[in-house]
């Protein structure tokens, strides 16, 4: 069934089933606003005993920019999330390198870890050119 668009009378060229799925389309969305729109399309409007009478108005003033605005407006739940309610003051804790030393390159100060104090200073060039710097093993 295709959209005949050279047929002068609506039921003629088939504009109804070629829109179909469209809507199927469209009640799959990812807003859930916009599926919503799509079920109240779908009541059955033949049997006039079983549907109240459908103001047009409330169909066509609908548009992304209004659904934006009330999901804008919507109050939002907080979810148990990986976010800090305060700023952390460093990627990784001093716990995650024990046994670790760095040395940067700003300021040239020395960076120990305070887990033990077998901790040797690696940030000195072996002259392997190598931009990591090698993890040397305490004994």
């Amino acid at each position: 069934m295709s959209f005949r668009r050279k047929q002068c009378l609506t039921i003629d060229n088939m504009c109804t089933g070629s829109s179909l799925w469209e809507i199927d389309t469209l009640r799959h969305h990812y807003c859930p606003p916009v599926s919503r729109f799509v079920l109240s399309l779908e009541n059955d409007l033949t049997v006039r005993s079983k549907t109240t009478e459908v103001a047009v108005k409330d169909f066509s003033s609908g548009s992304y920019a209004t659904i934006f605005r009330a999901e804008i407006g919507r109050r939002v739940k907080q979810f148990p999330l990986a976010f800090y309610k305060a700023t952390p003051s460093s990627l990784f804790s001093e716990f995650d390198f024990a046994g670790w030393t760095f040395k940067y390159k700003e300021n040239d100060e020395l960076f120990t870890s305070g887990v033990d104090n077998k901790n040797i200073d690696i940030s000195e060039d072996h002259g392997h050119g190598s931009a990591k710097r090698q993890r040397i093993e305490c004994s």
